[in-house]
């Protein structure tokens, strides 16, 4: 098979440039993950490169399991264990596997996720006496997380901080890092934090794999941190064949440590880069590219680039204006109803895409009352559910016993006499001992001594079921070895007997864990137990989301990035909600807001739908603003429909009842009236940059600018007497004069 003719001809380049950094710059819905399936079989096949040699990184499962899937294909044979393709996370948590030893760690360590990471985040501020509303795990996890994106170890980054509060939170993050490691642990950040400490520090190991690893290949460049550019540019040396994929008009992950100047100034750390652009689009119409180019452009720092495709026109843009968020609802609802009744789209075709997850509950209600199923993209991840944490927590006890997380979660469940007081007087008489929980507990008179002899006698029988699950570990394949774990600790006895919560849904979730480790075992056929907690520690609940169920998507723009569907709608665009309030006065932020709307647009191929609300429950009900991304796209891209003053009649179709309305006094905020002026129809677009307005104090002036939402909706006026005053408006007692 000839690729060449699979390809156009910037493709065709990016596939056959091999040797030096290569940037690609792939815009939405251009081929990408084509280029570098193609670029991978070319090393391969055509170039007799040895797929050891190869190296591919990206940000989730998914799509590390499509290039495999795809390049198995290329090469006709599926993709051996030679040849790495997997995510950050996974790639340094096999590293460490290999490694952790040489930092201290065991090769068994456990992977932390974001519930045992507060756990353990609050029980140190609680030990220190910080105020809680103050210092909430949240809070301090974000910091740390942020140091270890940058590389900060405590020390350095309390070198860094200057004021109380961070100073706090660098004891807290030494207490932390120690906590950890002497549970022989890792969190989410500490996989590459410690894996580029590794390769930094440890000459031997370093060389090894980058004498492995002559091509390095990265996805999704933009999406990329510090730690992450060092990682995989050290990997990269000496060859310095690195070849990074990405489009900075989609990077939106600046809040979790991503950082556009990786891909922005990638040409200025390795001078010799040659770049290639992929702008031809095979996904949607002309007229969703121009919308979405339309805001995008707005942003100054980005790289010059456009669009096209050779595809016809397509319908309009479907700009949608609701009397109320659960109108809003309710108009998406119908409309994907009508679609399916059409068979113009299935139901699967069609997503609802967000700002806030907040924003679901009126759409969600709204599926119901239509009878349209729908699947809740963002919700609880199944790994996350209490009844499947606290088996995996016996299964990651028994992979790493000193692993205090997994041990303070289970030791009283089921309840076996062993409450919090006792808890702590084991954990303090253990570290006095310097052992480990576990350790400690194996000693029956020192139990005894130390909590009495009725908790001494259930900690016994605990013990003695732990090492009873790993000696059958020894005995059984994975799958049969988690039936065996799930009857031996009686966890569905337990939730059958629990009144307070529906048991039937707990216990198909802890079935559904048995049957993932079978299924993990049938197709990784020496799967370790390790191996299995990894991924289940690092899964994501789009990794789970199958997109063949015939359900509407509903997800946040965010969990988006990456899909593509037939039909999308986008929510909420108003000023406050998209773009966020917190954006208005930052002109960073509100870049990222610009390059989440051309993310949320390109997901579609066919449809748009734009929709926003008069009214929306955030804070008390409060009269918005259209978002200004509508105002800059293109009038001939798109169709409008007001359906202010009309109500929903419920779920027969898009019928509608006029409604009364009393135009000159429909917007009403307290102690004040906002009143459109005259021959002004539609009440979305008041109060915005180039607006007049009187003021019974200042008088006539122009507004500069809007920022803020609802309530905190706040305008910047020049007035006539030449003062500048930034008003809130429910306060103001405005009259607006007109433009």
């Amino acid at each position: 098979m000839d690729y060449r003719l699979d390809l156009n001809e910037p493709q065709r380049e990016a596939v056959e440039t091999v040797d030096g950094p290569l940037l690609i710059l792939a815009g939405a819905g251009s081929g990408k993950t084509r280029v570098i399936t193609y670029r991978v079989a070319h090393l391969i096949r055509d170039l007799g490169i040895n797929p050891t040699r190869v190296l591919a990184v990206t940000f989730t499962n998914k799509a590390a399991g499509e290039m495999k899937h795809r390049i198995g294909d290329l090469l006709e044979e599926p993709v051996g264990p030679g040849l790495q393709i997997s995510t950050f996370h996974s790639f340094c948590a096999r590293v460490m596997r290999s490694h952790a030893e040489r930092l201290g760690y065991p090769k068994d360590f456990s992977i932390y996720d974001d519930q045992d990471s507060q756990r353990l985040a609050k029980k140190i501020i609680v030990g220190l006496n910080l105020p809680p509303k103050q210092f909430t795990p949240r809070a301090v996890l974000s910091r740390i997380s942020g140091a270890k994106d940058i590389l900060l170890d405590p020390a350095e980054y309390a070198r860094t901080c200057h004021d109380h509060y961070s100073k706090e939170v660098a004891r807290i993050y030494q207490i932390y890092q120690e906590t950890l490691f002497d549970a022989g642990a890792f969190d989410f950040d500490d996989l590459i934090y410690q894996t580029v400490r590794l390769l930094e520090t440890v000459d031997d190991v370093r060389e090894y794999y980058q004498q492995r690893f002559h091509y390095v290949m990265v996805d999704e460049f933009q999406d990329t941190n510090i730690a992450q550019y060092r990682l995989v540019k050290t990997l990269a040396d000496p060859q310095d064949n690195l070849c990074v994929v990405g489009d900075d008009d989609q990077s939106i992950y600046t809040w979790r440590g991503a950082d556009i100047r990786n891909i922005l100034e990638f040409e200025t750390d390795f001078p010799n880069t040659k770049v290639v652009m992929l702008e031809q689009n095979y996904r949607s119409t002309p007229n969703i590219l121009d919308a979405a180019y339309a805001v995008v452009c707005g942003n100054f720092q980005r790289k010059a680039k456009k669009l096209w495709t050779e595809r016809p026109p397509g319908e309009q843009i479907t700009v949608i204006l609701a009397e109320s968020d659960t109108a809003e609802a309710d108009l998406v609802a119908a409309r994907i109803k009508a679609y399916r009744e059409s068979s113009l789209f299935n139901l699967n075709e069609c997503a609802v895409l967000y700002r806030t997850n907040a924003q679901s509950r009126a759409f969600e209600e709204a599926m119901r009352r239509y009878g349209l199923p729908y699947v809740l993209v963002g919700g609880v991840k199944f790994f996350q559910r209490k009844e499947v944490k606290d088996v995996l927590a016996y299964a990651q006890l028994v992979s790493n016993p000193r692993n205090i997380a997994a041990w303070r979660r289970i030791i009283n469940y089921p309840k076996r006499a062993v409450g919090e007081t006792s808890q702590g007087k084991i954990e303090a008489a253990a570290a006095a001992a310097g052992q480990g929980t576990m350790e400690f507990c194996a000693d029956p008179a020192a139990v005894a001594a130390t909590v009495g002899a009725r908790a001494a006698k259930s900690i016994a029988k605990f013990v003695a079921l732990i090492d009873e699950l790993r000696a059958l570990r020894e005995e059984h394949n994975l799958g049969d070895w988690m039936r065996l774990l799930v009857g031996k600790i009686g966890i569905k006895a337990e939730l059958q007997s629990d009144d307070a919560t529906p048991s039937e849904t707990k216990i198909e979730n802890v079935d559904e864990l048995i049957a993932a480790a079978a299924e993990y075992a049938m197709i990784n056929l020496d799967a370790t137990l390790e191996e299995f907690l990894e991924q289940a520690a690092l899964v994501t609940d789009v990794d789970r989301w199958d997109p063949d169920t015939d359900a509407v998507t509903l997800m946040t723009l965010h969990s988006a990035k990456g899909l593509e569907f037939p039909a999308v709608f986008v929510a909420g665009l108003e000023e406050g909600l998209f773009p966020l309030s917190q954006a208005m006065d930052d002109p960073e932020k509100l870049a990222e807001e610009r390059r989440l709307f051309y993310v949320g647009a390109t997901r579609a191929r066919q449809r748009l739908h734009l929709t926003y609300a008069r009214t929306r429950r955030r804070f008390g009900e409060t009269i918005n603003l259209k978002s200004r991304f509508l105002g800059e796209l293109p009038k001939d891209a798109c169709a409008v429909e007001n359906h202010i003053g009309y109500d929903q009649l419920g779920p027969g179709g898009l019928s509608y009842e006029r409604k009364r309305v009393n135009r000159r006094k429909a917007v009403r905020r307290p102690q004040a009236e906002i009143r459109p002026p005259a021959g002004e129809g539609d009440l979305e677009g008041l109060l915005q940059a180039g607006v007049r307005v009187l003021h019974p104090r200042f008088g006539e002036g122009m507004i500069e600018m809007v920022s803020g939402y609802g309530n905190g909706l706040t305008c910047t006026v020049a007035f006539k007497n030449g003062a500048v005053k930034r008003i809130v408006a429910r306060y103001a007692n405005f009259e607006i004069l007109g433009i």
